[in-house]
């Protein structure tokens, strides 16, 4: 579950910005080492986004289905 919210945001221009959103979205993922002292992990998920309070830009319906995916390089001490 992860909520995202504008609170911690530092924008001068409030013309665009995060919107306000709850989502829920169970992921797969995979690390695997490199060397000895990196790793790479790749992920992917679908699941469900609701936004709350819209006020940059516009959707049919204020929630829908949310795809996850991530690439991530590490170096392990």
């Amino acid at each position: 579950m992860n909520h995202r919210s504008d609170i911690f945001e530092i924008n001068h221009n409030r013309t665009s910005g995060p919107e306000n959103s709850i989502s829920l979205i169970p992921k797969w993922g995979i690390r695997r080492n490199l060397a000895k002292y990196f790793s790479y992990e790749a992920g992917v998920g679908v699941g469900y986004i609701r936004f709350i309070n819209q006020k940059y830009f516009r959707t049919f319906d204020n929630n829908g289905i949310a795809i996850d995916l991530h690439l991530r390089i590490g170096y392990n001490f």
